[in-house]
């Protein structure tokens, strides 16, 4: 069963249904002994995923202000939690190592106010949300559907395929909030236009799975300190790596985005290794490593807000004449706008400036890595 198969199986027999009978659901099914509603639910959405699962041995353990549950089996793990105060958002991931994509992610989370009025279903790629399961909760979910092998494990990875199922790929690096649902949405975005993109999950080796609000950029910052740059750049480049070999991407052409401490990591990641381009959103940091510059390895891309507190005008003056008189080098400067333009919902979002952004970044990748590859162009 492919990955799209499985998210519409879930979708259509599990979620839906499922979410009807919900009143009559007892906790003592799922979670003996513990209060935790919407934990149980979303355990009940995922429990016809493999056969197996049903009848997985389970613990229930609490810490750390959540409650978990876990399902074990010879090659299926199901693992539920808590992750909100009050009871905000529910999360499950089942893993079934015997499948080539093999990590599902469901969260349930209450619906507001306009979405009780408006009731709906979405769906992007991957990802689905659904506002009509009764009696007040939304349900969302989407395939982490590779794992990407690197030095010491694993990381998890969400992957967006265009229509035709195949095309040159992107990895997608993630802010410090974690893979959130505005990197998937990069993806998917990418997709629609043709590309395979991947976003994996950069934090695996501090606390896999995490995903941030704007609002947790403190915790952010804190998680962002345990890691380690040139580590994480080889775990990119493993990504790089793995993508250029996966069916999915068309010709072996592999390129990098990044945002904020991503975008670093894309400017890090061109003169540690060797992706096909890089481009580079308000990267913050990479003044401190242009010691590197000369070691680029492919063509750069970087944006720049003219109000950022991060990566202020006198740092892009300082990436500007590093990178003087190098064609492989663009730099563009967005007069009036701060960190973090482009993220969609953010406090400093600016749609004028990020429509313009991402248009110049597909034409940038669609020239370094669709236009002047050995298929020849377009």
């Amino acid at each position: 069963m492919t990955g799209r198969e499985l998210a519409l199986t879930v979708w259509k027999n599990a979620v839906v249904g499922a979410a009807r009978d919900y009143r009559a659901v007892g906790l003592a099914a799922i979670l003996p002994g513990c209060h935790h509603p919407l934990v149980t639910f979303a355990i009940q959405r995922v429990v016809k995923l493999h056969p197996r699962v049903a009848v997985l041995d389970t613990k229930v353990h609490g810490g750390s202000g959540c409650v978990a549950l876990e399902r074990h089996g010879s090659n299926v793990h199901v693992h539920g939690r808590h992750i909100q105060p009050g009871l905000g958002l529910a999360r499950v991931q089942v893993f079934d190592h015997s499948l080539a994509d093999r990590v599902f992610v469901l969260d349930v989370f209450p619906r507001a106010g306009r979405q009780q009025q408006r009731r709906y279903k979405q769906r992007d790629s991957f990802h689905f949300t659904d506002y009509t399961c009764p009696p007040r909760f939304a349900v969302s979910w989407c395939l982490m559907t590779i794992r990407v092998p690197v030095s010491g494990g694993e990381m998890s990875a969400y992957m967006a395929l265009p229509k035709k199922g195949k095309g040159a790929g992107v990895v997608v690096l993630q802010e410090i909030f974690g893979v959130t649902e505005s990197m998937r949405r990069v993806c998917d975005f990418l997709a629609t236009r043709q590309f395979t993109a991947i976003c994996p999950d950069l934090f695996w080796r501090a606390e896999p799975g995490v995903e941030l609000k704007e609002s947790e950029a403190d915790r952010g910052r804190a998680l962002r300190g345990k890691m380690n740059d040139d580590q994480v750049t080889d775990d990119i480049a493993s990504a790089v790596e793995f993508l250029r070999k996966h069916p999915a991407c068309s010709n072996g052409s592999v390129g990098v985005v990044g945002y904020c401490w991503g975008g670093f990591l894309a400017y890090l990641t061109a003169v540690r290794h060797k992706p096909d381009a890089a481009v580079s959103y308000y990267g913050v940091g990479i003044e401190k490593r242009l010691d590197v510059a000369k070691n680029l390895s492919c063509p750069l891309l970087l944006h720049y807000a003219e109000l950022d507190q991060f990566a202020p005008p006198e740092v892009v003056a300082q990436v500007r004449a590093a990178y003087k008189g190098d064609p492989r080098v663009t730099v563009y400067e967005y007069s009036k706008v701060g960190h973090a333009f482009a993220r969609p919902g953010g406090g400093h979002f600016d749609p004028k400036a990020a429509d313009l952004a991402d248009m110049r970044t597909l034409s940038f990748l669609v020239e370094k890595l669709i236009g002047h590859n050995k298929t020849g162009l377009l």
